[in-house]
């Protein structure tokens, strides 16, 4: 909710109630309030004073004062004034020499946001700017008082420097002023959260002077300035403000090539404005007219699944979850998408389909759904993503081709396992799973190696929870498991290529002493084990653990982690011959 619908939501509850509800209302409030912030609480109780010319100019000679002791104390501090770390980890702190200055700092940036408050919304604007120029200063290694290390303040003040700027600018000139503060508040003062137009709104429950003539200056300014990503988004909101949703749509109709966010913009209105069938429709329009792979497109297709959702309009989900798949080829977006299809050939065929637009030639140097040179929004819709060697990876066991994924990665570096990126250890995990047959239960190793495939993402998607993603995942893995089939032959070979590769993984660890990696080998090691037992090749896992035991035994650290590992192995692997025997009590008393 913005300030300016808070305040007005607010108004409208205060009429309706008398003094003794105020007062209720008002104790039941106070009774939740922590006994630390109590004081607190009944000062601002108080109705905020007017302030006068006098203290006004107290505070400017201060924040004066302040800015140039600040000059100057940057200019002397040397290397030695700083502890050994000189920068905390945590940027809301700022560097020990600063810590004093910078509660200075916020207390002023309070005080002026308290004459603002007082009726001097004009006047504060030069003692704002002063102050301003602290984030500017820097000592010899770099640092200084960041807006990071005062926040949230420097957003507000921003807003009611910007408030100032604009109640003090005259009337013809106002749209240019303010274009000038924007840009000079995302250059000085801080760029995130990006400045706003409703900014303005928010700074002061009054409504600005002359606000619909403003909006129509400062869109005609803003729309002049093509290629610029701020310009369009600042044009964007005053369009949005002045004219609301049937600007948005005017605007679609005359530059939504040129200005492709105005189709999301329109799409996101209809959809909280609980309009779901305008919706549907403005996201399919948009989608319709944009490019295919603008990542831009994935949050347009949300809207659209979203809407067709409210109105039971189904048909539309799957073209919905294929374009934001094909637009941000991500795990998550392939699993939105196999949800829609129903099991069987239509699944098998939907999968197909995606592996077919994540392995197409791109031009050189051509990211998958490439964006805006600068993305100004915050809301990532704009940016691009890489296709990811493990999507492809999990796309390809998901869809049965077990073998063309093992043979894709098969002759890749077997080490660097523990990074997310590497496909081979998801197709090697993955098939060494799916050939079990049952990896969740009875096989200890196999089961970690497995959560470990599961795990792996090879692009970040914060917007995502790691874990209901893992578990969407193993949840596909066990449909496909149900699904096909394949002769012995083939399940022969696939159990081969597993074999040969998760040895050049453990020989190369072990020969190169990544004693780091030991344990992880080790596990690999009988994870394999575990699968080959239970995938009808008992002689071979017998053969493959008599290896790693005799082609590295006087590698005592790693025998040590194979003995651990073997441990778990034993209760659901029977391994009785002389030799295992007589090689496990060796290997017992080299721990």
């Amino acid at each position: 909710m913005t300030l300016q619908a808070f305040f007005d939501a607010l108004e409208k509850r205060l009429a309706e109630l008398n003094a003794a509800e105020m007062r209720a209302i008002l104790r039941r409030r106070a009774r939740e309030i922590e006994p630390e912030r109590r004081e607190a609480f009944l000062h601002s109780l108080e109705p905020v004073p007017r302030v006068d010319a006098a203290r006004l100019e107290r505070l400017f000679v201060r924040t004066r004062d302040f800015v140039a002791e600040m000059r100057e104390f940057s200019l002397r501090l040397e290397e030695a004034d700083y502890p050994v770390d000189p920068f905390p980890a945590d940027p809301a702190e700022p560097p020990l020499p600063y810590a004093a200055k910078a509660r200075e700092f916020a207390a002023l940036l309070t005080e002026t946001g308290l004459c603002f408050e007082g009726g001097r919304r004009t006047d504060v604007r030069p003692v704002y700017e002063e102050l301003f120029q602290v984030f500017t200063l820097s000592d010899l290694l770099g640092g200084g008082i960041r807006p990071a290390h005062v926040a949230p303040l420097p957003v507000e003040a921003r807003s009611r420097w910007m408030r100032a700027v604009y109640e003090d600018a005259r009337p013809e000139r106002r749209a240019l002023s303010m274009m000038e503060a924007l840009r000079w508040s995302v250059e000085k003062i801080t760029a995130r959260p990006r400045p706003r137009l409703a900014d303005l709104l928010e700074a002061h429950p009054e409504p600005p002077p002359d606000w619909e003539p403003f909006l129509e200056a400062f869109a005609e300014l803003s729309g002049g300035e093509s290629g610029d990503a701020a310009a369009d988004a600042w044009h964007r909101e005053a369009v949005r403000l002045r004219h609301g949703i049937d600007g948005l749509r005017r605007l679609c109709r005359k530059a939504g090539a040129a200005r492709p966010r105005v189709w999301l913009d329109l799409a996101m209105e209809l959809d909280r404005a609980g309009e779901a069938e305008e919706a549907l429709s403005a996201s399919r329009d948009g989608l319709a007219r944009l490019p295919a792979g603008l990542p831009l497109r994935t949050a347009l297709a949300d809207v659209m699944a979203r809407s067709a959702a409210k109105l039971n309009r189904l048909e539309w989900l799957p073209e919905a979850r294929w374009e934001a798949f094909a637009a941000r080829p991500v795990l998550r977006r392939l699993l939105d998408l196999l949800e829609t299809a129903p099991a069987g050939d239509e699944r098998r065929a939907c999968l197909l389909k995606a592996i077919q637009h994540l392995t197409l030639p791109l031009k050189e140097e051509e990211p998958r759904g490439a964006g805006p040179s600068e993305p100004w929004e915050e809301d990532g819709a704009d940016d691009a993503v890489s296709v990811s060697p493990v999507l492809v990876a999990h796309a390809r066991l998901l869809a049965g081709k077990w073998d063309q994924a093992l043979r894709e990665v098969a002759d890749l570096p077997v080490l660097g396992w523990s990074r997310e990126s590497v496909a081979q250890a998801v197709a090697v995990q993955g098939v060494a799973a799916l050939l079990h047959g049952d990896p969740d239960n009875g096989s200890a190793n196999l089961r970690q190696v497995w959560m470990a495939a599961l795990r792996a993402r090879g692009v970040l998607e914060a917007e995502t929870d790691p874990f209901l993603l893992t578990e969407r995942l193993r949840e596909h893995y066990t449909i496909q498991l149900t699904e096909f089939r394949f002769t012995p032959q083939e399940r022969d070979d696939l159990a081969e290529l597993c074999r040969a590769i998760c040895q050049r993984r453990i020989d190369s660890v072990v020969k190169h002493k990544h004693r780091r990696a030991y344990g992880k080998a080790a596990r690999l090691a009988c994870a394999l084990v575990e699968m080959l037992a239970a995938g009808g090749w008992p002689h071979r896992a017998t053969a493959f653990l008599h290896h790693c035991e005799h082609a590295h035994a006087r590698r005592t650290d790693f025998q040590a982690e194979l003995a651990n590992a073997r441990d778990e192995l034993e209760s659901v692997v029977h391994l009785d011959t002389v030799e295992a025997s007589e090689e496990r009590s060796r290997s017992r008393r080299r721990r």
